[in-house]
């Protein structure tokens, strides 16, 4: 499997074999008698010339003779974060910390504990002697999400930087009742965690990929959906869409692989001139993955990211994530028509649209890579393939 080469990061290469990070590991539990038995790579993020974090499951083998599984996360390059380990490798630096230890979320470990989240729980009101806990997604030093069930009771819990969950509640008080999203059943500003609602339904990404579904939002209901979020006003930082991040993709995937440099510097040529949108509140990370369908009506699971943005960049994101849904398989071809279905709308203006279609392919291009997908370059090629027809106009 090709990896990427760094000068200013030469020690990502052996982060990303599992052989060499089982050594790295194996120095970081010197001092427990615990000996690694297997490790994988399940998350790597990557800024060249900056920072990497790379996840890893790991199968241990303890003093006992007993084999437990765990994670741990090793952070090069740039802001290594306080707490944890700190080893050396080819004469830099690398953090290491187990799960859920993590210095930027300290919260994690109440949250993914049966005892931390019935205590959280019990401290919100909900009464809850027992919790079970799911770790539903995690991405090192940003953020979490556990789902914890209680009797027939369902809940998820948000782990956050503490300097960031404030806004976070703020935007679930701000949206409840006019936007179709999860309610807060509380939040700890200490530890950064915000509990809420489980909403009933079905993932439209997930029913569109294994092509059980039976509604799909048209694009009139996307817009509604929308136009509900532009009429908020709410609590929000600035920050980039994909459009204006472009030239930062290219530099990413070109690391990775070089070999696509020609294509993806024709890629940012062609949206360099994107005429600037009207800034409203929007979604700013709107996708598939988002909406649960129940009875017919859709809702959005997750609104971390509103805030100052442009309608085009979210229906271009919606669009772009259809495409990377309708990679080959026997539900791609309703996929590809589906999303040229939302394409074709005159909601939104198509010369503005395309462009930033391909801008937000560029985004999602390396996330077969980031989960180390057996065959990531492969369906890698397939976006870039697909981001350099959008820029030239309809993909």
């Amino acid at each position: 499997m090709q990896h990427p080469h760094d000068d200013a990061l030469p020690e990502l290469a052996s982060l990303l074999d599992p052989l060499e990070a089982s050594a790295m590991l194996e120095a970081a539990l010197s001092d427990t008698g615990e000996h690694v038995v297997e490790v994988r790579v399940v998350d790597v993020s990557y800024r060249p010339g900056r920072r990497a974090t790379v996840r890893y499951a790991a199968i241990l083998l303890g003093r006992d003779g007993e084999r437990t599984t765990t994670g741990f996360t090793a952070w090069i390059g740039d802001r290594i974060p306080r707490g944890g380990l700190r080893l050396q490798s080819q004469g830099a630096e690398i953090g290491v910390w187990r799960f859920p230890d993590d210095p930027y979320l300290p919260g994690l470990s109440i949250a993914s504990s049966t005892a931390g989240a019935a205590r959280l729980l019990n401290d919100l009101g909900v009464e809850a002697e027992q919790a079970e806990v799911t770790l539903r997604a995690y991405r090192p030093g940003r953020r979490a999400v556990v789902e914890v069930h209680v009797g027939a009771l369902s809940v998820f819990i948000k782990v956050v930087r503490p300097s960031r969950v404030e806004a976070l509640q703020q935007l679930h008080t701000a949206l409840t009742g006019s936007v179709p999203i999860p309610r807060s059943l509380g939040w700890s500003p200490k530890q950064g965690l915000v509990v809420l609602e489980r909403l009933a339904g079905k993932s439209l990404s997930d029913s569109l990929v294994s092509g059980t579904a039976t509604m799909v939002p048209s694009a009139d209901d996307l817009v509604e959906m929308l136009s509900r979020l532009e009429a908020s006003e709410v609590p929000a930082r600035s920050r980039p869409a994909s459009v204006d991040r472009v030239a930062e993709h290219a530099a990413t995937i070109t690391a990775v692989l070089p070999e696509l440099h020609s294509d993806l510097q024709g890629v940012v040529e062609r949206t360099a001139d994107i005429g600037v949108e009207s800034t409203i509140t929007a979604h700013r990370d709107f996708h598939a993955g988002q909406l649960l369908i129940h009875q017919g009506q859709a809702r959005l699971v997750d609104i971390d990211t509103v805030g100052p943005g442009t309608r085009a960049d979210d229906m271009a994101m919606f669009i772009a994530q259809l495409v990377c849904l309708a990679r080959p398989g026997p539900n791609a071809t309703a996929i590809s028509e589906y999303l040229m279905q939302i394409a074709s709308t005159d909601l939104v203006d198509a010369a503005a649209l395309d462009g930033r279609v391909a801008a937000s392919l560029l985004g999602f291009a390396l996330g077969p890579f980031r989960v180390q997908e057996a065959d990531w370059e492969t369906e890698t090629r397939r976006r870039i393939s697909a981001a350099v027809k959008w820029s030239l106009g309809r993909g």
